[in-house]
């Protein structure tokens, strides 16, 4: 169970499962459970969550867009025992003081060609 305020309203996640993955990003992330660290994360832009209520009972689904999206594949990863170093790129002392250019060049990389494979097999829940 986890739960995300969205603006006035508190939605409650039981047994959430994510049926429908679209696009492509590359989030930058960190965890309470890994101090001082930070990670590139592959995640979908877009992800159709099916959940039950409160209860137990009564299934919804929605679709989520954005930091939202990312948050629940976060939250699933952990309700399948995977931490955000398990799939990302752990960030480097030093990294932020880069030119632009040399930025761009590490995440050229890390691009969608590199994770494609991992997002077949990992997050295509269908």
């Amino acid at each position: 169970v986890f739960l995300i305020k969205f603006n006035d309203s508190t939605e409650i996640f039981c047994n959430p499962r994510i049926d429908v993955c679209k696009g492509f990003c590359l989030n930058r992330e960190s965890t309470v459970s890994i101090h001082n660290k930070e990670y590139f994360v592959p995640r979908n832009d877009t992800v159709e969550v099916i959940y039950q209520n409160h209860f137990g009972e009564h299934f919804h689904k929605n679709t989520f867009v954005g930091l939202a999206a990312c948050y629940i594949q976060q939250m699933v990863d952990l309700f399948e025992g995977m931490i955000i170093s398990d799939i990302g790129l752990e960030i480097l002392p030093g990294y932020d003081e880069l030119t632009d250019e040399e930025k761009s060049e590490i995440l050229s990389l890390l691009g969608k060609k590199n994770y494609n494979s991992f997002l077949n097999k990992e997050h295509n829940f269908q």
